[in-house]
Order: structure tokens, then C-alpha cells, then sequence
């Protein structure tokens, strides 16, 4: 998975220099600047927190989606057992090749899929 650290980390020599802290900064502004004009309004700013809350709505629903699938008995508690058990959908998405195995590629491909969908979601 994309772990801050490792994104902070271009050069993977396992320190985060000024430079590459900086080029975060930078890539974040990119982001947020959705016109390009070289200023963050205050509606650039708001789009952003309002994609962030969509998100963590998103990512809310689905989590409970997962907890449910896995509360086999229905007691709206989950054991080692059921969590251990339940279905695991993202892995099997995930696994392109279908082989039972994530490679750090499939992952990554993964993640930036998803990435793209919430982007391509956003208004």
C-alpha cells in the first residue's frame, strides 16, 4: 500500500530530505489549485475537504459493509474467527493475475485505480 512515508520518499534511501518534503508540498498545492492559476481560493480549498468528506463517508459505509459481511452469527460483534473467515473482495480485485498473491505492482495498479475512481468522482 501507498504509506506516507514511502510517497515522502522518492528516492527510497529510507530519509525524507528537505527536497523531497518540499516536492510533497508541491504536489499537494498542484492538487488543491484545481484551475492552475497558482492560488488555492477558499472554493478550491472547500472542494477539496468536501472530496475528503465524501471520502471518508465512502470508506465509512464500506467498512461497515465488510464488518457486516464478516458478523456471521449476527450478533453485531466480530470475532478472530469471523474476521479471519470473511470474505476478502478487495484482495481477490486486487490479484489480477489471480493467483492468491498480491506483488507490489497489483497492489499498487490497485490503489491507483481507486484513486482514479474517487478522483473521476469528484465534481
Amino acid at each position: 500500500m501507498h504509506h506516507a512515508f514511502e510517497r515522502l520518499d522518492s528516492d527510497c534511501d529510507g530519509k525524507v530530505t528537505q527536497s523531497e518534503w518540499m516536492a510533497s508540498r508541491e504536489r499537494l498545492f498542484e492538487r488543491l489549485d484545481a484551475n492552475g492559476d497558482g492560488i488555492v481560493t477558499a472554493e478550491e480549498r472547500d472542494s477539496a475537504r468536501a472530496r475528503l468528506e465524501r471520502l471518508c463517508r465512502t470508506m465509512q459505509s464500506r467498512v461497515q459493509a465488510l464488518f457486516s459481511q464478516a458478523d456471521a452469527n449476527g450478533d453485531v460483534r466480530l470475532s478472530r474467527d469471523e474476521l479471519m473467515h470473511a470474505p476478502r473482495p478487495m484482495m481477490e480485485r486486487a490479484d489480477s493475475d489471480h493467483d492468491g498473491t498480491l506483488t507490489r505492482a497489483e497492489l499498487d495498479r490497485f490503489v491507483d485505480a481507486l484513486r482514479a475512481k474517487v478522483q473521476a468522482e469528484a465534481p
